[in-house]
């Protein structure tokens, strides 16, 4: 049986916590009765996302869980997965310094941030690198793996938004370490705000999701396609005709 693709999604989760495990039952009651209808998890934002082919088609469905079930459901368009990266490099030196009785918290970190990517146009996802320049003289090797772990932990939320950060070099250049005080949790939080500080002193920008999408039309409507287009934030690539019709990329 051919089961066409989906044309349309939208989030959905229950109003009250309690009735996840009676709401994902449903869900799968109705895939089982309809395969035109998807149900799975956005891994970033953790949505319950429901596709399928039409808004109508997918309100039915929010409407039988209320009616069936007795589960009141939030339905809303699913968050949009941006990313986050910085434009021009950056320097940090960070000094976290904690006492509360007994050993305290000292750790110092010094370098910078770098971009990997110079253009984001036409760019797959980018990993971010950490690199260590300090020599093992003022930061014991033994603190450089807990620094790696919360740089790279940092990077799964960023500053601005809380979405993942792609392309940062981090470069550790030097530190300062206390003989009774340090430790790898003080660096570990010491490497996480440096890494924000720093991130936000390299012109930091936020990275929408593209898509490349054709349009074709009449060639009387050829100045309304391309504003409906341009107001909508997109940018025309090419165009040509073909018969009686114009196409856009």
């Amino acid at each position: 049986m051919h089961v066409p693709e989906p044309v349309m999604s939208l989030s959905i989760k229950p109003k009250k916590s309690e009735y996840i495990s009676k709401f994902m039952k449903a869900l799968k009651r109705f895939q089982r009765e309809d395969p035109t209808l998807r149900v799975g998890q956005n891994e970033e934002t953790e949505e319950i996302i429901i596709s399928g082919m039409g808004e109508l088609h997918l309100q039915i469905y929010a409407e039988r869980i209320r009616r069936e079930y007795e589960i009141d459901v939030d339905v809303g368009n699913p968050i949009v997965n941006y990313r986050e990266s910085i434009t021009s490099p950056a320097s940090f030196n960070y000094l976290h310094k904690k006492q509360s009785g007994g050993a305290g918290q000292f750790a110092r970190v010094i370098g910078r941030l770098e971009p990997l990517i110079a253009n984001f146009e036409n760019t797959s996802e980018s990993g971010n690198i950490f690199v260590d320049e300090t020599g093992g003289s003022n930061i014991p090797n033994e603190y450089i793996p807990a620094i790696e772990k919360a740089f790279h932990e940092s990077c799964k939320k960023g500053p601005l938004t809380g979405s993942p950060v792609i392309g940062v070099k981090y470069v550790l250049e030097d530190g300062q370490t206390h003989v009774v005080d340090s430790s790898s949790l003080a660096f570990g939080i010491a490497t996480k705000y440096s890494f924000t500080a720093g991130f936000n002193n390299a012109s930091p920008v936020i990275l929408e999701p593209v898509m490349s999408v054709e349009v074709s039309g009449p060639a009387e409507f050829q100045t309304g396609i391309m504003n409906s287009v341009v107001k909508r934030k997109g940018t025309i690539t090419d165009t040509y005709t073909q018969g009686c019709k114009y196409y856009f990329n």
